[in-house]
């Protein structure tokens, strides 16, 4: 590849987990915390430096921008930065500008793993700053076309050794309440009064929007490994997607690499030659579910093209490709 890669603002335990077949390669390295560097101290300062930034606008962080990546690739190939988020932070800061003068030829990508709609700071990002940019990439093939990103399917970094004790729940859900609380419990309760072990776990919701039933953990954050624990102890995952949402979510890669049945209201999955036949159940209404069909659906078994799509390594294949064809 023309690139070393060195990936930004991946706070997020998903994303960590998402990328982590990447740890170790020559050409890559994953900045996991604020900065460049391990020390408690040095990390809470800058932090602490941040937290009065989004407070006050007093762009306090500049005076840790050269902390933010120390260099150790033992090659002189130019950089491409991979921002998640937004990316507005590195502009305020001026950390896009503190890169460009340090790093000849270095190429700037943010990773949009949300939609634009729900993000205040994307919008700001697009309508003053896009020109700071090099290439923004959205999961989402909506938000693609609208905002003429690219787009990048999935990429998902999967846990073979993660222990777990054996299937113990027919749907699994987990995710914020956001706009569809009405419809998580109605899947919730469709499942449930028809004799099916659920497990749900909805943050996010006042005590007046919650039912009493103890299947149903309310307002609790798991890690992602505890997540990815839920999951390898489910037949299915349940997917209720945002409003508007057309790309592959992180249940549907999750169905994928750790062999489940997806449920998924989200319609532009109809078809989607990554999911054997037998992997997909998609509804409008959660009626639409074949009860008894589900019953009899054995544990689907995904082809190994379809786990290798998500191999994080074709992601940064992609993004050597893209600019590469910008560059020409």
């Amino acid at each position: 590849m023309r690139y070393n890669f060195v990936f930004f603002n991946v706070k997020l335990d998903y994303w960590k987990y998402s990328i982590s077949a990447l740890n170790g390669l020559h050409n890559v390295k994953i900045i996991k915390n604020s900065i460049d560097n391990d020390n408690g101290i040095l990390v809470g300062i800058y932090d602490l430096l941040d937290y009065i930034y989004k407070k006050t606008n007093v762009p306090t962080t500049r005076l840790f921008n050269k902390y933010r990546f120390n260099n150790t690739f033992l090659d002189n190939k130019p950089i491409c930065f991979v921002i998640f988020g937004s990316g507005l932070d590195c502009v305020r800061s001026r950390y896009i500008d503190f890169l460009r003068e340090h790093y000849d030829k270095c190429k700037i990508v943010l990773f949009y793993g949300d939609l634009v709609s729900k993000d205040s700071n994307k919008k700001e990002m697009l309508d003053k700053y896009r020109n700071q940019v090099d290439y923004i990439i959205s999961y989402d093939p909506g938000d693609a076309k609208t905002y003429k990103f690219g787009y990048y399917e999935a990429f998902y970094s999967f846990d073979k050794e993660l222990a777990h004790s054996g299937l113990k729940n027919d749907v699994f859900f987990i995710g914020k309440a956001k706009n569809r609380i009405d419809r998580i419990h109605a899947a919730f309760r469709y499942f449930s009064e028809n004799g099916f072990a659920c497990k749900f776990y909805v943050i996010d919701v006042p005590k007046d929007k919650q039912i009493d039933d103890n299947m149903i953990v309310y307002n609790k954050y798991l890690s992602y490994e505890e997540v990815v624990k839920e999951v390898k102890q489910s037949r299915s995952i349940l997917d209720i997607v945002q409003d508007s949402s057309k790309g592959m979510t992180i249940r549907a890669k999750e169905a994928i690499a750790y062999d489940k049945i997806l449920i998924t209201d989200n319609e532009y999955m109809n078809n989607n030659p990554l999911f054997p036949e037998n992997a997909l159940f998609v509804f409008n209404s959660i009626e639409d579910i074949d009860l008894d069909l589900f019953n009899k659906t054995e544990k689907p078994i995904y082809p190994d093209k379809s786990k290798d799509v998500l191999n994080p390594q074709h992601f940064l294949e992609y993004i050597d490709k893209r600019l590469a064809v910008m560059g020409e």
